[in-house]
């Protein structure tokens, strides 16, 4: 059982893979992207909210995870080098977001969760208390935690990989979080996949009480070096914060557009007739 905190956390913001990196690319970094997340959590920062950040890995990552097959752990064919080449991939980039935050003015550091989290046999573990109190403390003194998919110990493989979306869904069942924003490379969930004509954006998805949505979604493919699960795990993980925390709205949204400010920021941003995004909510917080 996750272990509840005094800690109130009015925004976690998801800065996706995707967008942050070209993921057909090796390492590729998507500097105006990086620029548009960073004057984000600039400006929710300095609203006065309690933010945290986690961001995926793209290409970063990936490509080595994959490679290696580090999911797999002591039983893959990379071995300790392989997900040690992963890491240092994945905390490359952590610098650099941390890095590009403290320039902006936002006291930004990192929490690794190689340091913090673990799992068995793949699933993360509970016993989560050591990076549940640190970001409390954290958020307290006017830090701003930024967190990343990592490679961690697993109890039975040895290491395996903890996506950004698992991170956050030990945020939010530790934690009372108010909202969590998902910064993607399109203006939310569709019907299919957005670059078919035929697809469209579902603009609000409720979760009944048996965890079902109230539209279809057909997700996209992952890309092959996506060890993580693309959208289909965002819409999992959107899934489970909801149904744990009611109260808690997500949103997905294109990184650097005028709705993803609002969605960060707004009370009530669905209030607005230019935003475009797409609001997963509890049945009944609506």
């Amino acid at each position: 059982m996750a272990i509840k905190s005094n800690t109130r956390i009015d925004c976690i913001i998801k800065a996706g893979g995707s967008a942050l990196t070209d993921k057909k690319g090796f390492e590729a970094l998507r500097s105006d992207q990086l620029c548009a997340v960073v004057a984000t959590v600039t400006e929710v920062h300095g609203s006065g909210l309690r933010c945290v950040l986690v961001h995926g890995a793209g290409s970063f990552g990936h490509p080595q995870a994959h490679q290696y097959q580090v999911t797999r752990g002591q039983f893959g064919e990379g071995g300790a080098v392989g997900a040690a080449v992963t890491r240092q991939s994945v905390t490359s980039l952590n610098q650099t977001v941390v890095r590009e935050l403290v320039a902006s003015g936002v006291p930004a550091v990192s929490v690794s969760p190689l340091c913090t989290m673990g799992c068995a046999d793949g699933i993360p573990t509970t016993d989560d208390r050591s990076v549940i109190d640190l970001i409390g403390r954290l958020l307290h003194h006017g830090f701003l935690p930024v967190l990343h998919g990592d490679v961690v110990m697993d109890s039975v493989r040895g290491w395996t990989v903890l996506s950004g979306d698992t991170i956050i869904e030990r945020l939010v069942a530790s934690n009372a979080v108010g909202r969590v924003v998902y910064l993607t490379d399109v203006d939310g969930v569709f019907s299919g996949p957005p670059d078919r004509p035929e697809s469209r954006l579902i603009e609000r998805l409720v979760v009944d009480r048996d965890g079902r949505l109230s539209d279809t979604v057909t997700t996209d493919l992952q890309t092959q070096t996506d060890v993580t699960g693309g959208m289909r795990l965002k819409l999992e993980t959107a899934v489970f914060i909801v149904t744990k925390s009611p109260s808690t709205v997500v949103y997905v949204v294109r990184c650097g557009s005028t709705s993803a400010r609002l969605a960060c920021i707004a009370r009530t941003p669905n209030d607005s007739a230019s935003f475009r995004a797409t609001t997963i909510s509890k049945e009944g917080n609506t």
